[in-house]
């Protein structure tokens, strides 16, 4: 996906040696002012003409990643992002994600959405994702924090993912 690989290059190439962000602005649970998306919502259970999921029931997963000021960090994010990417169309059970990320906030933001929680599960197991987690403690500055939950197709959004990494209880990375 070039449009998402081309966002990311966005927040490393505005934020490497940039003081940090002000964490009382930035908060999990509200969507950053600049946020920008990475691209559509893609995936296989996406209308391609509409842009929105199938109806149906989910297991959608959200990441809110509080990224660090440094320029190995940052490095490492962009690769990780850009192995993921290159594997998630492959994913059995995927119905579809979306990135977004804030040069404000020094955040980046994931949702995906999975037809089971299984399918969900194997994709922690991929290895692109496993190397992702290994290198948390070098892309996150800490704060950062992972939940998933059962909804349909109309909580497929940054908005409603938002509401949910608020109120999730870590564990915090």
């Amino acid at each position: 996906m070039k449009t998402l690989s081309f966002a990311v290059f966005a927040v490393v190439a505005f934020s490497c040696g940039a003081p940090g962000p002000d964490d009382t602005k930035c908060v999990r649970g509200t969507l950053e002012a600049d946020l920008v998306h990475a691209g559509p919502l893609t995936g296989p259970e996406v209308d391609a003409t509409t842009g929105k999921l199938k109806p149906g029931a989910y297991v959608l997963s959200s990441t809110y990643l509080k990224l660090t000021t440094s320029t190995k960090g940052q490095a490492a994010f962009q690769a990780s992002i850009k192995a993921i990417t290159a594997v998630m169309d492959a994913q059995p059970g995927l119905a579809g994600y979306q990135l977004a990320t804030s040069d404000e906030c020094l955040t980046a933001r994931t949702i995906s959405v999975w037809k089971d929680e299984a399918s969900m599960y194997r994709f922690v197991g991929v290895q692109a994702h496993a190397d992702a987690v290994a290198q948390v403690s070098l892309t996150s500055r800490g704060g950062s924090v992972v939940t998933h939950w059962a909804d349909s197709e109309t909580g497929a959004s940054f908005e409603a993912a938002a509401s949910h990494v608020a109120s999730a209880v870590g564990p915090f990375f």
